[in-house]
Order: C-alpha cells, then sequence, then structure tokens
C-alpha cells in the first residue's frame, strides 16, 4: 500500500503530466459500496492534491473544450481574471484512496479493466489496480476524520498528536492509526522505530511524542528525495525487511533489530520491497505512457 512519500510522488508527478490539459469527460466503469457514482459535466482541467493517504482531484470547470496550444494560451488568460471567482458550482472534488496497488496511467485509448477515465481530445487518464477491492472513491473533499497531513499541516498535525500523549496504547500499533498518523503505514512505522531506537511495545505515555513528530517529518521529507530511484529508496531503507526479527502484530509484519518475543512472521521482507518499488515504477511508467 503506497504511504505518504509515493502518494506525494504520484500527485506531483500526475499534476505535471496533467497541466495544460482540458478533459470533457467521466466514464465510470466501477461503482460499489466503496466507489461511489461520480458525476462532472462540461469540459475542465484537473489538480491533484495530498492529505495523508488521500489523494484529492479538484475538477474544475473551463469555458472551452479545447486543449490544443492556442486554445490553451487563449483559455489561460482569461482564467487568471476569473479564477478568483469562481463559484462553488464550477468545482468538483472526487477524493480517493489507492488501496493497495492503485495508480493512474495515460494512454491514447481506454484501458481494459479500469475504474474510471477521464477523457480529454487526446488522451485518457485510468484508474487502475489490481486489487480493485481495496480503491475508493466519491464526490467529496478530504476525510476529515483522519489527521492533518504530517508534512503540508505539521503544527495541526503535531497539536492533534499531542492530546494523545497519556495513551496507554502500545507505540507500533498507534503508528498506524489514520486518525493521528494519516500517511503512516508498516515501512514507515518500521523506520520510526528503527531510528527513535524505541521498543515497539512502549506505551505511548512514555514516548516523546513532540520529537516523535519532528523525526517522522525529517523522515518523510527524505524518503520524498530518493522513493522514486529504486536502488536508492532501497540503500535508504535501514529496518523494514531487512531486520533480523520479524513478528506478527495485528496481522501486520513488523520488522525490528531488537531482540523481542512474539509470534514469528514469513520474512518477506526482500518481497515486500521489491513489490512497492514496482508499484511505484508502474506509476512513472504509466504517466508517460502517450
Amino acid at each position: 500500500m503506497p504511504e505518504h512519500p509515493e502518494i506525494r510522488a504520484f500527485v506531483n508527478y500526475m499534476n505535471i503530466s496533467v497541466e495544460d490539459t482540458v478533459f470533457h469527460k467521466i466514464q465510470q466503469y466501477v461503482v460499489d459500496e466503496q466507489k461511489q457514482y461520480l458525476q462532472y459535466t462540461g469540459p475542465f482541467k484537473l489538480f491533484a492534491e495530498q492529505r495523508g493517504k488521500q489523494i484529492r482531484l479538484t475538477l474544475t470547470h473551463v469555458t472551452s473544450e479545447c486543449d490544443s496550444p492556442l486554445c490553451l494560451k487563449s483559455s489561460q488568460q482569461s482564467q487568471l481574471t476569473t479564477q478568483s471567482s469562481n463559484s462553488p458550482q464550477d468545482v468538483t472534488y472526487i477524493t480517493l484512496g489507492l488501496g493497495l496497488c492503485g495508480y493512474f496511467t495515460i494512454s491514447l485509448s481506454k484501458p481494459q479493466n479500469c475504474l474510471f477515465s477521464m477523457q480529454s481530445s487526446s488522451y485518457y487518464l485510468s484508474l487502475m489496480s489490481d486489487s480493485p477491492e481495496s480503491v475508493y472513491y466519491s464526490n467529496s473533499s478530504f476525510d476529515l476524520l483522519r489527521s492533518p497531513d504530517p508534512v503540508f499541516e505539521f503544527e495541526d498535525f503535531k497539536q492533534n498528536l499531542l492530546t494523545q500523549q497519556q495513551l496507554q496504547t502500545p507505540i507500533c500499533t498507534f503508528l498506524l492509526n489514520q486518525r493521528f498518523f494519516n500517511g503512516v503505514g508498516n515501512y514507515i512505522r518500521c523506520e520510526l522505530l528503527h531510528r527513535l531506537d524505541l521498543n515497539p511495545f512502549e506505551p505511548v505515555s512514555k514516548i516523546d511524542l513532540n520529537n516523535l513528530a519532528e523525526e517522522l517529518l525529517s523522515y518523510l521529507e527524505e524518503a520524498f528525495e530518493c522513493v522514486n530511484e529504486p536502488d536508492q529508496f532501497v540503500q535508504f531503507l535501514q529496518c523494514y525487511g531487512k531486520a533480523s526479527n520479524c513478528i506478527k502484530i495485528e496481522g501486520r509484519n513488523l520488522w525490528t533489530w531488537r531482540a523481542i518475543k512474539g509470534e514469528r512472521a514469513s520474512n518477506t521482507g526482500q518481497k515486500e520491497v521489491k513489490s512497492r518499488m514496482d508499484h511505484v515504477k508502474r506509476f512513472m511508467a504509466a504517466m508517460g505512457g502517450i
């Protein structure tokens, strides 16, 4: 499952790829409890934002369906004077989670088995997944039950975290709670515990949460700098998939260099790291597919 650094890289890459594109249609192919029916009419431009593990797509209505360079230049000039006065009806949000292995692809024709596509006169931008049951999306903004973003809303994130200073829950469990660690998953949990030399079962009440928040911010920034370079990222990891002790906690593998007793888990570290890097490479390649 992609975590904060990967989502950040995906969002940045997507915005670069679609910057000058006018889309004119959303075609949806899967609707269920996790995937709300998406409604939008008229030409629109697209901008992606991140909040933790969630991606919010902002669809902004434009007056022209043309996306040739001349049309775009004219349209962009006119939008400079009207953008600030956009009414709520001019903007639609689609917020989504990529689940285990969701990604977007750009192609000249609609790919098979996509969940939904946004169509321009030049290409399709499509949401894909090998595990579609783990993907969700809806016509909504960010889920505010999740914590503020640990990078882009750091002070709010930290203040929210400090409200839990007396919690008796083990830190290894707390780190996966998206109400307080939006964007943190298993590899960041392992790496952060290793960096701070924390016993995974230490209660939160005995942890310096202010220091933990600062270390998490540093780690997320460092990971983002190398996450799109698979070989460099694998070297960057110091614990996840590499530590000698791998135990299972609430169904999730946790790697640690500490000699902690627990339910032994099969050490599939190299496989998990490779799968994570393959997902990043596939996303980056797919967004350059035209």
